[in-house]
């Protein structure tokens, strides 16, 4: 029997249990936590790269475009210190053609960054801050901010620099930014708002509230210790509006006297009104310094201005009695918009051992001024006239060949009744020439005014017709004065009947008659006496004592109308009746490659002869030809060339174009060497001097007045300083080295200067 192995139930083996294990937390279950947070940062890393790299795109973008915005910037003022026109046009917005317009004018005037007016001047010495650019959400406008150094004069008459912040704007247009206006609304600029004091109320803009506020204080202190401390005669109800101008246009205030302001308020005569520049486009003061030097300047113009207006009942008040007046104040006048603090560089060449002669006008009265070069003192010339009516004005003066003297022209207008004068100063004597009850003019814009060695003076008058059935309401009548006459006691005026062009030794004269035009050309001799009728000509010119020219109608038609052919024709006085050489006719000069400002075409042949002057001692002519489109004629429609033309080797040689147009007569210095072109700008004339020894142009800006529309200016008698009188300064110019030396003054309305012998 087999042996039984007994177990009990806890002997016996167990028998494993197959059973699934809890689950616990496996790497999917875990990764699938993890995956959703790792999705959110894979996700946002993807969004902050694709950000930060759209982002990077923007920056670069808008660096980019920021930095074209300061190449233009940096480029403009590049053109602005270097005066260069046609760069700086090129770099400003002409949609706003008044905008456009006073920005050039501006530079012309050189009053684009500089203030001189406001006693402030940029300083060369120093570099400008980094500008700031701010743009446009859509990148198509710009905003510039940078703190330019200036020069500024204190209080103490010292000398420092301060610091001026300038806005800028700028838009794109075709891929190219332009600098255009700052923008007129009230996002830019804010409202107006109203401080008024006890003398001086000040309307400002919020953008310029700070400044605005407190200028509203320390102008009305300026008024308040002018009225308490000088002798200008403050009315009681005395009232002084200013207005911080946000215009652009404001700024040609800065080339104005303060004596040209219009302050009138028609329903309120206490009352005086002004507009000036605000801070944001005269500058933003960054500290205090330059918040006085900004003080000063608008002092100097509200006080000159007032002082001025107050004293007008007698129109005798010189500028030195408002100087004297501003001065006890711890004020100036406005300097003058050329002025400058900079030291001059010496002259390349000794100044003129001559004395100035200085005319002067303003306000109706008249001042003759002595300036003594060497000495530089000014001398009261009319103290010392014992003959010169005090009462009637200093219209012209006009220097005798040699300097050996000044021709001055006297009138007067009271109730309707003239009286005038015509005076030689010579060595410090004057000699009345004529004294008359009549409206004589000198005919000064003529040439010549008188015969080249001085001894003819043509005076001219006008009659206005009362009669219904005259031709024209004005009637001009010519008179000569014979100088040598007068001086021998004999003078005479008398009439003739054209415009006299003398020959060189005085034998000779070609009349250009009264009448229609184109008129008759006589020749006379010396005694008046008609030696023969040349025909209808006009621009005559005389090459020599005997040979002499004028321009003429091809085909001597009878008449002319502005396009049409015409000739120059020379001849001499022995063959007055043969027919005269043709030099030039029109289709020589179409002939010519005029160059890109050219209106001429070859359907379109529209030249005019403008002016002819013989070169002194060549036989050689300089030819002004103005040429104009088809167009109705605009002033961008006129361009005008000047040309030098050899006679004997019959070539023309291209001196210079322009786009201004010229209203003065050609000239030149006795010697020939400097060609002398005045010429009208937008807001200026512009001397042009170009040398014929070099074919070098040089170019000045004179800002005319009322008083003296046409610019004059005066050679030394060694021809080596041209003198030009502008506003509160005499400019001395020795071309030949391409040098100004610029003498200022607190003097008014002196547009006249000529040098005499001291």
């Amino acid at each position: 029997m087999a042996k039984f192995d007994w177990r009990t139930d806890e002997d016996a083996p167990w028998e494993e249990e197959i059973r699934a294990e809890r689950p616990l937390p496996t790497p999917r279950r875990r990764y699938g936590l993890l995956i959703i947070p790792l999705l959110i940062m894979v996700i946002a890393g993807g969004i902050y790269l694709l950000v930060h790299r759209v982002d990077q795109q923007v920056t670069a973008a808008t660096q980019n475009v920021s930095s074209d915005v300061l190449a233009v910037h940096q480029l403009l003022a590049e053109a602005a210190q270097a005066e260069d026109t046609e760069l700086f046009a090129a770099q400003l917005d002409s949609q706003d053609s008044l905008w456009f317009d006073t920005a050039q004018s501006l530079l012309e005037q050189n009053l684009f960054h500089n203030r001189a007016s406001f006693w402030l001047w940029v300083d060369p010495s120093q570099t400008a801050e980094s500008p700031t650019v701010t743009l446009s959400p859509d990148l198509t406008e710009a905003t510039v901010t940078e703190r330019l150094p200036y020069l500024t004069k204190t209080a103490s008459n010292e000398t420092e620099t301060i610091w001026l912040e300038q806005t800028a704007h700028y838009v794109l247009d075709n891929d190219h930014w332009l600098l255009t206006a700052l923008p007129d609304d009230e996002t830019f600029w804010g409202k107006w708002r109203t401080v008024e004091g006890r003398y001086v109320t000040i309307t400002y803009s919020e953008r310029d509230s700070a400044i605005g506020a407190q200028l509203a204080i320390d102008l009305d202190a300026y008024v308040a210790q002018l009225c308490a401390e000088t002798a200008v005669p403050c009315r009681p109800n005395l009232e002084f509006r200013l207005r911080l101008s946000r215009e652009f246009t404001n700024l040609l205030i800065l080339a104005q006297s303060y004596r040209q302001i219009n302050t009138v308020s028609m329903s309120l005569p206490s009352v005086y009104r002004m507009d000036l520049p605000t801070p944001t486009l005269l500058g933003w003061p960054s500290d205090d310094a330059s918040y006085q030097a900004l003080l000063r300047g608008y002092a100097s113009w509200v006080t000159a201005v007032l002082t001025d207006r107050l004293t007008r009942g007698n129109d005798t008040v010189p500028d030195r009695f408002i100087l004297d007046q501003l001065v006890q104040i711890g004020l100036e006048l406005p300097p003058a918009p050329n002025f400058n603090l900079l030291p001059q560089e010496p002259p390349p060449i000794p100044l003129p051992n001559q004395d100035l002669l200085v005319s002067c006008k303003a306000n109706g009265a008249s001042d003759l001024w002595v300036y003594q070069l060497d000495s530089n003192i000014w001398l009261d010339a009319q103290n010392v006239m014992g003959q010169l009516d005090p009462f009637l004005n200093i219209t012209l003066a006009w220097p005798l060949p040699s300097d050996e003297g000044v021709l001055l022209f006297l009138r007067r207008v009271v109730n309707g009744d003239y009286h005038s004068q015509v005076v030689l100063w010579a060595n410090g004597t004057e000699t009345i020439l004529a004294d008359t009850a009549e409206s004589f003019e000198v005919a000064a814009w003529l040439a010549p005014r008188m015969s080249r060695n001085g001894r003819y003076l043509l005076l001219y008058q006008l009659i206005f017709n009362e009669d219904d059935t005259a031709d024209s309401d004005v009637e001009q009548r010519f008179w000569l004065l014979d100088l040598q006459a007068c001086i021998a006691g004999e003078c005479v005026l008398q009439e003739t009947d054209g415009v006299p062009f003398w020959s060189p030794d005085e034998r000779h004269n070609l009349v250009v008659s009264i009448g229609p035009w184109p008129v008759n050309l006589r020749l006379n001799d010396s005694s008046g006496t008609e030696i023969g009728v040349i025909g209808k000509g006009w621009d005559p010119f005389w090459l020599d004592d005997t040979r002499f020219g004028y321009v003429r109608t091809a085909a001597q038609a009878e008449e002319f109308q502005a396009g049409n052919p015409v000739e120059i024709v020379l001849t001499d006085v022995t063959r007055v009746e043969d027919e005269p050489t043709i030099l030039l006719t029109t289709a020589d000069f179409t002939a010519l490659e005029l160059g890109p400002m050219s209106r001429v075409t070859a359907v379109d042949q529209r030249i005019f002869v403008n002016d002819i002057l013989p070169v002194p001692g060549r036989d050689e002519l300089i030819i002004s030809l103005v040429t104009w489109s088809a167009e109705p004629v605009t002033n961008t429609s006129i361009a005008q060339y000047f040309y030098a033309y050899d006679i004997a080797t019959d070539s023309l040689t291209p001196l210079f174009p322009t786009t201004d147009t010229t209203t003065y007569p050609l000239s030149f210095a006795q010697d020939g060497r400097f060609l002398t072109v005045f010429t009208a700008g937008n807001s200026n004339w512009h001397l042009n001097l170009y040398d014929m020894q070099t074919a070098n142009m040089l170019q000045y800006n004179i800002t005319p007045t009322q008083e003296y529309p046409l610019p004059g200016l005066d050679w030394s008698a060694d021809e080596a300083w041209l003198v030009i009188a502008d506003e509160r300064m005499l400019r001395l110019i020795a071309p030949a080295h391409d040098y100004e030396y610029t003498i200022f003054h607190n003097y008014t309305g002196c547009r006249s200067a000529n040098w005499i012998s001291n």
